[in-house]
């Protein structure tokens, strides 16, 4: 956390306003902050009782005062000094209400760059492509780290942070995107993103299943009200890439409450909803505007098996995409070799 601190204290932009927010913390994080906050005026430690990063974040959302937003991890930090200077100036140039930027992935001691937001960013925002590669093959535009928001949009748009204990970012940028967000960007590393096998984010979490489809159902919801029915694939990718990963981490997960990972499928496509979506995503119409034509394959390939219960087929796939690595060569950041 004290590396998280300093990247931040730092920063050469001098008009900064520091809060943070400790989440009942069990180890010496609170202790940290305080010292902190004792020698600088600038930092403002607030509390909570357990309520998860979200509400964390919603919390950090609604007291402080600037109109640029910039969130930060305790286990992360940004990647210079010049980085809040950067994003303030890209926000200021473009009039944007999200400036997005590179990011890289700390692995194990090894400093392993994402792909850039130039994978994407050239599409025009209101296209499939931009959707899927940024919210997905990319990702990039489902974290709220690595990016500067326009609290005045924030709040003229009533955006908030759900009460899901993770993944609460991906609702929330999705629903910046469907809002007319006006995104500018920046290529060049701002922020890096720290693997902590004890976070949230790699942890098995037994409510995985009923956490994804209920964010998906919220998606489906803000589609209507905005709208934006031509968009809703966001749905449909949102539940296929939660399912593959699901398997993943229950395969590797002693504690799973499912006996196998097929259990687990099963429990995805007996939801109505969910059921209803992977029928959809199997007509391969639905993805003909993804820009890869492997991506095509495996979303239609996955939604079909989920759509005629071929899980077993689904299983022996899904193993033998990690036993060869074609998982990490798909990810934001390669083959971790």
């Amino acid at each position: 956390m004290a590396e998280c601190l300093e990247s931040v204290l730092g920063q050469k932009y001098i008009d900064k306003e520091i809060l943070l927010i400790d989440d009942g913390s069990t180890d010496n994080s609170r202790r940290i902050s305080e010292k902190y906050a004792e020698r600088n005026e600038c930092i403002q430690l607030l509390c909570q009782e357990n309520k998860g990063a979200a509400l964390a974040r919603q919390c950090g959302l609604e007291v402080c005062i600037g109109e640029y937003v910039v969130f930060v991890d305790a286990d992360d930090y940004l990647a210079d000094s010049n980085v809040l200077g950067h994003l303030v100036e890209i926000m200021e140039e473009g009039n944007a209400d999200i400036v997005c930027g590179d990011y890289s992935r700390l692995w194990n001691g090894k400093l392993l760059p994402a792909k850039s937001v130039n994978s994407f960013s050239h599409y025009s925002p209101e296209t499939e492509e931009f959707r899927f590669c940024g919210f997905f093959s990319c990702g990039n535009l489902s974290y709220v780290w690595a990016k500067m928001y326009r609290k005045s949009f924030l709040q003229k748009k009533g955006i908030h942070f759900c009460e899901f204990r993770y993944s609460e970012d991906k609702l929330f940028n999705i629903s910046c995107y469907l809002k007319e967000a006006k995104y500018a960007f920046l290529t060049m590393p701002t922020y890096v993103h720290r693997k902590n096998e004890h976070s949230v984010s790699y942890q098995y979490r037994k409510d995985s299943v009923e956490t994804w489809i209920g964010i998906a159902k919220e998606i489906h919801t803000l589609l209507l009200e905005e709208k934006k029915e031509k968009q809703d694939n966001l749905v449909g990718y949102s539940l296929v890439f939660a399912a593959a990963f699901d398997a993943i981490m229950n395969e590797n997960a002693s504690e799973g409450i499912y006996s196998s990972v097929k259990e687990l499928f099963k429990h995805y496509r007996q939801d109505d909803f969910a059921g209803d979506w992977f029928v959809k995503m199997s007509q391969f119409k639905r993805v003909r505007k993804v820009p890869s034509f492997l991506w095509r394959l495996m979303i239609g390939g996955f939604s079909l098996c989920m759509r005629w219960r071929f899980y077993d087929l689904l299983v022996l796939g899904m193993r033998m995409m990690v036993k060869m690595r074609i998982d990490e060569s798909l990810s934001d950041t390669g083959k971790r070799e």
